[in-house]
């Protein structure tokens, strides 16, 4: 059932862009895009999700850094008196990021792809964690400034929960 909400949150969230295209070269070679999307976190809950990225030549590649945070919850052991009890715990999750990105362009639309690293921060109810994690993206530059993509997050955990998942996202690019 999950894997069907992520098909149609990808195609509710990729049709409207592909309908709003327009002719000419929209791709951004340097600037900031704010982006907001819904998260799917692996272990811990589905949650919305709010970034801020820059992307910028450097020799003669293309890369993207970003920050972002995402809500969540997760099903948790919380130790009382000696007793193992589960109740849901909120999290925080702060993603620094870096990738190299490369890009493909057409005749309407122009698409991106590309990984790199990231650092993540996860602020929960009762402890906090830090770990590195990787990311693979692919997305489109579509109408005038606006973008989404599409994320995977891997190689993240927190207290025994695995955070690793989806990112979807849409963004506006500030010239």
């Amino acid at each position: 059932m999950k894997k069907i909400g992520v098909l149609v949150a990808l195609v509710a969230l990729l049709l409207p862009c592909l309908a709003f295209a327009q002719d000419g070269d929209v791709a951004m070679d340097q600037g900031f895009r704010a982006r907001i999307g819904w998260f799917d976190m692996g272990d811990a809950d589905n949650g919305l999700g709010i970034g801020v990225d820059y992307m910028f030549p450097l020799l003669g590649q293309n890369w993207m850094a970003g920050i972002e945070w995402g809500d969540g919850s997760y099903e948790g052991i919380v130790d009382v008196d000696s007793a193992a009890l589960y109740r849901t715990l909120s999290i925080d999750v702060w993603d620094f990021n870096l990738n190299w990105v490369g890009k493909v362009k057409s005749d309407k639309y122009s698409w991106y792809y590309g990984g790199g690293l990231g650092w993540y921060r996860v602020e929960g109810d009762v402890e906090s964690d830090d770990c590195i994690g990787f990311q693979v993206l692919a997305g489109m530059d579509f109408a005038k400034n606006w973008s989404a993509d599409v994320r995977y997050v891997f190689g993240t955990d927190f207290d025994d929960a695995d955070i690793d998942g989806l990112r979807v996202s849409v963004g506006y690019w500030f010239k």
